[in-house]
């Protein structure tokens, strides 16, 4: 398919209020008439990053990607806000309830298909454990559910805080910020025409130049959370069908975890394509595609 790299045309966004009064934001790709498609977004990203993912889907996938709270087009509280700013971790339950929401309010008959990368692979596994019958089947490439021996002892020495934390949030414009993107390792891994929707997306304005919406300090505060996140606790009372997918297994990723996150699962499949990165969806949304669809 097209590299898409020029497309400036923004895709329909809903918003949904969820059970704390937080207006959770989310984009429409659908085509219409195909199967109700939810996909949730990596820490750090928003749904718009996977247009791409969506538009190689097809017909046959009306899609439609959430913005977690602190992400995108959707906020934090003011309390989340104040905890992440100084230094805290956040509680990843809350991402369970709004896709659990959303979820509800595509499919409310049932018959979904979750599509989930990382952290949405999580939001997703907590979301089917409180509302099964909303879903077809899942597919979670690399999901955050950390087994009990992961625990990283004091979260502050992740990398992944480290790298949050030392992320530049302002450009002097949006192709300034494209520009340093594709010069530089992990962010460079992406599509072209994803990384344009990832900066578009993900920056608002400033005086003199954007800023990112997802403020370095959020996407910390959200990888603290991560190993506290209680989804692993979950999965054996999770009997949706669902593929977990990893790309090459690298040392204390979150790549070590998909087999046995799949294997924990009653009806877990696992599939590995070594020749991806975590940033998979992002990087190859047409091989993802063709993963889903061959659920």
């Amino acid at each position: 398919m097209s590299d898409g790299g020029g497309r400036g045309d923004a895709p329909a966004v809903g918003r949904l209020e969820t059970g704390d009064g937080l207006p959770v934001a989310y984009h429409r790709f659908g085509h219409g008439g195909g199967r109700p498609t939810l996909i949730a977004h990596a820490n750090g990203f928003h749904g718009r990053c996977y247009r791409a993912l969506a538009d190689e889907l097809g017909p046959g996938y009306d899609c439609v990607a959430i913005d977690q709270r602190g992400h995108g087009l959707t906020d934090l509280c003011a309390d989340d806000h104040e905890r992440a700013l100084s230094g805290g971790a956040l509680d990843w339950r809350p991402l369970g309830v709004d896709v659990g929401a959303l979820a509800r309010l595509l499919a409310p008959s049932g018959g979904l298909v979750g599509v989930g990368h990382s952290m949405g692979g999580a939001a997703l596994l907590m979301a089917a454990h409180r509302d099964p019958d909303v879903f077809d089947r899942l597919v979670l490439f690399e999901p955050v559910a950390p087994p009990p021996d992961a625990n990283p002892g004091d979260p502050d020495q992740m990398p992944l805080v480290g790298l949050a934390l030392r992320r530049r949030p302002e450009f002097e414009s949006v192709e300034a910020a494209i520009g340093n993107y594709r010069a530089k390792q992990p962010m460079a891994l992406m599509r072209s025409d994803v990384l344009r929707d990832y900066v578009v997306g993900g920056t608002r304005p400033l005086p003199h130049g954007v800023t990112l919406r997802c403020e370095p300090a959020v996407e910390a505060a959200f990888f603290r959370g991560s190993h506290d996140n209680g989804v692993w606790d979950l999965l054996d009372e999770i009997d949706v069908p669902t593929l977990v997918v990893s790309g090459r297994v690298e040392a204390d990723a979150v790549t070590g975890w998909a087999r046995g996150i799949a294997d924990r699962l009653p009806n877990g499949v696992f599939r590995y394509e070594p020749d991806l990165t975590h940033f998979g969806p992002l990087s190859h949304p047409d091989r993802v595609a063709d993963i889903v669809r061959s659920g």
